[in-house]
C-alpha cells in the first residue's frame, strides 16, 4: 500500500450466513405486507460484535475496497473414518461451490458495516474480491476481513 493509505483486517466467527431476500406474506387475500426473513441474523450480529472495535472514529468518505475469505466447514461425506479420526478424503475439494451464493454473503457483511457506520454508504465500496472455500483442518469456519483505502 502506498505511503499515507491505511488498512483494517479482522476475523469473524461463525458460519457465514447469506443475507436473506425480502419476502411477501399474503393479508386475508388483498393485501401483502413485506418482511425480512431472520436467518442470517445469528451471523450478522456475529459480523457486528467483531467489526464493532475496528470502527473508524468517523464514517469514512471515500472509496473504498473490501476483500473476503469465507471459511465454511467441512461435511462429513469429505473424510473417511478411521479409528484414529476422520482423515480428509484425497479427492475432496478447496472451493465451497454450494450455496449460500456469494453475492448474498457479500451483501451481509456490507449491510452491517455499513449499519456500523464504517462508511455512509455501501456503494462507495469500489472495489471488492470474496472467496468462498472449505475451513482447514481443525480451523474455525467464519470470515476474514480486509477494508482498505482505494
Amino acid at each position: 500500500m502506498a505511503a499515507g493509505s491505511w488498512e483494517i483486517s479482522f476475523f469473524v466467527s461463525g458460519t457465514p450466513r447469506a443475507q436473506p431476500r425480502p419476502r411477501a406474506m399474503s393479508l386475508n387475500g388483498r393485501f401483502a405486507r413485506m418482511y425480512n426473513p431472520n436467518t442470517a441474523n445469528v451471523w450478522k450480529k456475529s459480523v457486528n460484535l467483531a467489526a464493532r472495535s475496528f470502527r473508524p472514529l468517523s464514517p469514512i468518505k471515500g472509496p473504498v475496497e473490501v476483500n473476503m475469505v469465507f471459511f465454511f466447514k467441512r461435511p462429513e461425506s469429505h473424510f473417511l473414518k478411521r479409528k484414529s479420526g476422520d482423515v480428509l478424503r484425497k479427492d475432496q475439494p478447496t472451493w465451497h461451490t454450494v450455496k449460500p451464493d456469494i453475492d448474498n454473503l457479500i451483501k451481509a457483511i456490507l449491510d452491517e458495516l455499513t449499519k456500523l457506520e464504517f462508511w455512509t454508504d455501501d456503494c462507495q465500496v469500489t472495489s471488492s474480491l470474496a472467496k468462498k472455500m472449505y475451513v482447514p483442518t481443525n480451523e474455525n469456519p467464519g470470515c476474514f476481513l480486509s477494508i482498505s483505502e482505494v
